[in-house]
């Protein structure tokens, strides 16, 4: 996958100077045999790893920049996506996060 976003300093996108990151030692994606041309891949282990990494990230991020914020607060949202279906659980993961951290400003809508 890719992406590409023109950004300067008039641009109609605004970048936050705030960011988190996440890594973890895991054996998920390596290459145990160096004659094979392709890798190990553990999907199932990414995949938690990755959500995980969505959890940790996006908590700590809001604690640093709006304690009170939710995904309401943000007007678009870039993610890693190897395949759709992750995009899309990554987002309810997020509303999970929301929910978890403030249970009564969840309502169904």
């Amino acid at each position: 996958g890719a992406v590409a976003m023109l950004v300067g300093p008039d641009s109609p996108l605004p970048l936050s100077h705030e960011r988190h990151s996440h890594a973890e030692h895991c054996w998920d994606f390596y290459k145990p045999e160096m004659h094979s041309e392709y890798p190990a891949v553990d999907g199932h282990l990414s995949n938690t790893v990755y959500l995980r990494s969505v959890d940790v990230c996006y908590n700590n991020f809001l604690n640093k920049t709006t304690p009170d914020g939710n995904v309401g607060t943000f007007d678009y949202m870039c993610f890693h996506s190897p395949y759709n279906k992750l995009v899309v659980k990554s987002v309810g993961r997020l509303l999970y996060n929301d929910y978890v951290r403030n249970p009564s400003g969840c309502s169904p809508e």
